[in-house]
């Protein structure tokens, strides 16, 4: 809540600058009650002094606030590249979730707390946000979020923008201690667990790497000279997160459920077909059997697997050897 009254502010400010509003247009367009929207603007007058002002409406009786500079605003609005991104990232992660009017809105604010930037900030932050917008990509899965060290994701942006290697100590799964490794990251891909993307020192392989088991990490003296690199289709070749050898993929959503499944995208360069029958058709080519499987069971009695034929056996290698029959 904090940090939504906090953007709001800001963006009150932003519009308060390109125009005036009554208090009434304040509470209404930030969804709040008369005094709240009292309290921003005794906010902004702490901020910004005497070029907050006033004049009378038409009616000559209702007040219309204004901004007179946005040399303030400028400075108040300096953001870094790890706020530039996670402001993109939210955006990323929110489409299919939020209505398009506020995915529109956030971009929009984000263009603006941009533009509020001096132009020499803003050309260094684009270069380094463009690349890391490249690097970084969502495999969006619901449920809970694992808390990360601090200072694991902003070192490991700081070594994919300059090329350096990473010295971290990883956990295997059920590992008790830690092992030392040289790592080249590639890149970063969010879901219910974040993974980063990096190759062995001196290897060509790209592996997944779970973020929250680094325990320890440290940027290296030690450049390194990436490879050809892209996350989109690294990460295509994956359903959500998990990496194995990518195969032909074809479900079929009966009747009752087509025009649900209709509305998914479950992967990037998936294939739909309605048969004659009513019932749809999805094919495409990636792996990650067991992420696909715990998708598939939302849809228990809907959904028939129809490549791969050894789909089953595929799952029961990661649970043990029990399957819930879709």
């Amino acid at each position: 809540m904090r940090g939504i009254k906090a953007v709001n502010l800001l963006n009150l400010a932003i519009c308060l600058s390109n125009g005036s509003m009554t208090l009434r247009q304040i509470w209404e367009k930030y969804g709040v009650e008369r005094r709240s929207a009292q309290r921003m603007l005794e906010a902004l007058e702490t901020i910004f002094g005497d070029r907050l002002v006033h004049e009378k409406a038409e009616d000559n009786k209702t007040r219309l606030w204004r901004l007179t500079s946005l040399g303030d605003l400028a400075r108040l609005a300096h953001i870094t590249k790890d706020e530039a991104l996670a402001l993109q990232n939210a955006v990323k992660a929110a489409k299919g979730r939020l209505p398009a009017g506020d995915l529109a809105s956030l971009d929009t604010l984000s263009a603006k707390l941009k533009a509020a930037l001096d132009h020499g900030t803003r050309r260094k932050y684009e270069t380094d946000l463009a690349a890391l917008m490249e690097a970084e990509g969502i495999a969006y899965r619901p449920g809970p979020r694992l808390q990360l060290r601090e200072d694991v994701l902003p070192t490991i942006r700081d070594a994919i923008l300059s090329n350096h290697r990473l010295k971290i100590v990883y956990a295997k799964e059920g590992a008790a201690k830690g092992k030392a490794r040289v790592v080249e990251p590639y890149g970063i891909l969010y879901g219910q667990k974040p993974f980063m993307v990096a190759a062995m020192a001196g290897e060509k392989d790209h592996l997944l790497w779970r973020v929250d088991r680094i325990s320890q990490i440290k940027k290296l003296d030690e450049p390194f000279t990436a490879a050809p690199f892209s996350l989109k289709d690294f990460s295509s070749r994956c359903f959500g997160i998990f990496v194995e050898e990518p195969f032909d993929v074809e479900w079929e959503f009966s009747k009752e459920v087509a025009d649900s499944a209709e509305k998914y995208t479950f992967h990037p360069d998936q294939i739909m077909r309605k048969l004659r029958s009513g019932a749809l058709r999805v094919s495409f080519h990636a792996g990650g059997a067991l992420e696909m499987y715990w998708h598939l069971v939302q849809w228990a009695g809907c959904v028939k697997v129809l490549k791969p034929v050894d789909f089953k056996e595929r799952v029961i290698r990661h649970v043990n050897g029990k399957f819930f029959q879709l």
